[in-house]
């Protein structure tokens, strides 16, 4: 919440222009999070619609949510599984291809990606798969900030080398 709290304020605002948020998790958290600050139900990008999502920040859940039940999607009521963990995830079927084309979206039109509370492990290929196809399409370097652990971001700067603006915490402000 506190993250949402931030992004509204006006000097923050001022500075910097939230465009989406973007979760690998499936619980509520954010969920109700971003009710809480913008008083609306979240914009999941479950259509690729522009009039689906009135204009508000995406909250894209890459790998679903628990609470993804009874959705109304093109017409339908449906009820969505999550994407389960491992390596071996399908993205192909709806609505995970329009979140992760809208995902896809974001990246290329942003500056700086925080990635907060993520390893970037090798079980999230298909996340790495993403950034890089941003960072091809974008044509410049996206700065990618791992608010984490130092370790955790050193690390990421070893695996991921053909990202090159990966920045550890202390890089952002010292400690």
């Amino acid at each position: 919440k506190a993250l949402l709290e931030l992004h509204v304020h006006e000097l923050a605002r001022m500075k910097e222009e939230l465009i989406g948020l973007i979760s690998l998790n499936y619980d509520n958290v954010l969920d109700e999070a971003y009710r809480a600050i913008y008083k609306t139900s979240p914009n999941y990008s479950f259509s690729l619609r522009s009039s689906d999502h009135d204009g508000k920040i995406p909250l894209l859940k890459l790998h679903g949510s628990f609470s993804w039940s009874n959705k109304i999607i093109n017409g339908k009521m449906r009820n969505y599984e999550i994407i389960p963990l491992g390596a071996n995830k399908n993205y192909l079927h709806v609505p995970y291809n329009f979140i992760w084309s809208h995902a896809l979206e974001l990246l290329i039109e942003c500056d700086i990606l925080r990635v907060i509370g993520c390893s970037l492990s090798q079980n999230d290929i298909h996340l790495i798969d993403l950034l890089f196809k941003a960072h091809l399409e974008k044509g410049k370097e996206l700065e990618i900030q791992i608010i984490g652990p130092e370790d955790q971001g050193e690390k990421a700067k070893q695996n991921y080398g053909f990202l090159p603006s990966i920045i550890r915490l202390t890089q952002i402000e010292p400690p």
